[in-house]
């Protein structure tokens, strides 16, 4: 594989760690559309909306210590890994409010919702 490709998420036979999935904060992978679903010793294998979203796998490399490997995921692959190991609840918020392009901060006051549980 060239070094510069892209792998892709295969969500009909690609294996999804329950476990792993939880590393990262739910209203992280929501805000930025990052899915941790494997892990090995060194390496955290994370589907992304926007696997060129450096910042993103930045933050992760140092939050971990280990190399991210982004894995480009269409986005609704993406809300069915969501909604399949978090649920619909909140989640569901943050994908209306990206979609209608409003603070999801401001949808968690107006309806008392901890983002942090």
């Amino acid at each position: 594989m060239m070094q510069d490709e892209v792998l892709k998420f295969d969500i009909k036979n690609e294996e999804v760690n329950a476990e792993t999935t939880r590393i990262i904060e739910e209203n992280i992978v929501h805000e930025k559309k990052v899915f941790p679903y494997k892990e090995t010793d060194k390496e955290v294998f994370v589907a992304m909306v926007d696997p060129t979203d450096l910042t993103t796998a930045t933050k992760l490399k140092m939050k971990f210590k280990k190399r991210i490997v982004p894995v480009q995921i269409s986005e609704d692959d993406f809300y069915m890994l969501v909604n399949r190991y978090f649920g619909v609840g909140a989640g569901m918020l943050y994908q209306v409010a990206s979609d209608i392009n409003i603070s999801t901060s401001s949808i968690f006051e107006d309806f008392n919702i901890d983002d942090n549980e």
